[in-house]
């Protein structure tokens, strides 16, 4: 849990907190991390018990996997839950244990990201703009969004097939053929087809960008 000098939202250095869906209890929030190591140890002593974290050697890794947990453990009081750790499936899906909380979480140095919904699964990603993404379009974009995308709108193509795969939370997607974004006049949503049933479901998208960095929710209708 919380160590002695736990922050609040307030004073992280948070980019924002919102709902990307006006009909439930939901948030997504980005955390811009200026904070040390140490600082963040402080915010989260536990981590220093927890074998995942321990095997991270590299600064970079331990600044964000130890960010995306304080950060989602604040986002869960804000939606007045409790906080609970992080676990992983077999897949290597992340899940809160012991808790009714859909989360996804995400990473792009020096942002993390986190998503909570009450009742839904959700998928999120960070992605920054990139000029070496022009070279892997024809691989990973269908023929009908290259069609529409624009080498400035390839981040956010990206960042949405990311968002659906970790929705999904299962290995064996193909990113052009399974994972599908359309662009409309109100702004894009989602298509994912399960490769082994071929059933497809509709996702909504919210997005968001960060100076040179997109950041992509999906998520399904509330029925």
């Amino acid at each position: 849990m919380w160590g002695r000098n736990a922050k609040t939202l307030i004073e992280l250095a948070l980019i924002f907190t919102k709902n990307f869906d006006a009909q439930t209890n939901n948030i997504v929030g980005v955390w811009h991390i200026t904070e040390s190591i140490a600082d963040l140890l402080d915010l989260l002593p536990t981590a220093t018990q927890d074998p995942t974290f321990e095997q991270l050697s590299i600064e970079k890794q331990q600044k964000e996997w130890l960010a995306s947990r304080i950060l989602c453990q604040q986002l869960a009081e804000k939606l007045g839950f409790l906080s609970t750790p992080i676990g992983k499936d077999t897949n290597g899906k992340p899940y809160l244990i012991d808790s009714d909380l859909h989360l996804s979480l995400a990473h792009a140095y020096p942002y993390a990201g986190v998503v909570l919904h009450p009742t839904v699964k959700v998928g999120v990603d960070i992605e920054q703009q990139s000029s070496k993404m022009q070279a892997i379009a024809h691989r990973v974009f269908h023929a009908d969004e290259l069609a529409w995308a624009t080498p400035q709108d390839y981040a956010l193509l990206w960042c949405a097939k990311e968002a659906l795969y970790k929705w999904y939370g299962k290995r064996g997607l193909d990113f052009r053929q399974h994972l599908r974004v359309f662009a409309n006049t109100t702004g894009y949503t989602a298509q994912l087809t399960c490769p082994q049933t071929t059933q497809v479901t509709n996702l909504n998208i919210w997005q968001h960008k960060i100076e040179n960095f997109q950041v992509v929710v999906v998520y399904e209708n509330i029925v």
